[in-house]
């Protein structure tokens, strides 16, 4: 609602402090969104970086927890298959050092997330 004004004020920040809550629970589409946002620099202080680990963390829960491809199509069709090009853009304006740096992110967040679950 607040990324795209639907019944309320439009507040990119605020629909992104929502989405990285949801992401805390392991949801793809909400990740997605938050490497969109900051790829599309749709915020305050976008960081392009962390905005392609975000879109790589999408891909790997969406991959991994198997919920994506059976009962979801949004997730299938943006987390996996980056069918509306966040991904794909996103990582063609980043150099290969920036591109390192995000799957390092992407990879600690992803072991915190999983050592949490425990």
């Amino acid at each position: 609602m607040y990324e795209e004004g639907d019944g309320v004020d439009r507040d990119p920040e605020r629909a992104v402090s929502y989405y990285l809550r949801a992401s805390e629970s392991g949801d793809p589409v909400s990740m997605y969104r938050v490497g969109c946002m900051h790829g599309e620099r749709r915020i305050t202080a976008p960081d392009p970086v962390e905005g392609y680990a975000w879109l790589l963390l999408a891909k790997s829960i969406g991959d991994s927890s198997g919920t994506c491809l059976v009962a979801h199509y949004t997730c299938n069709q943006w987390a996996i298959k980056d069918r509306p090009g966040c991904r794909a853009r996103l990582r063609d304006t980043l150099t290969p050092e920036e591109r390192a740096e995000a799957e390092r992110r992407a990879g600690d967040w992803l072991a915190a997330w999983s050592r949490s679950k425990k």
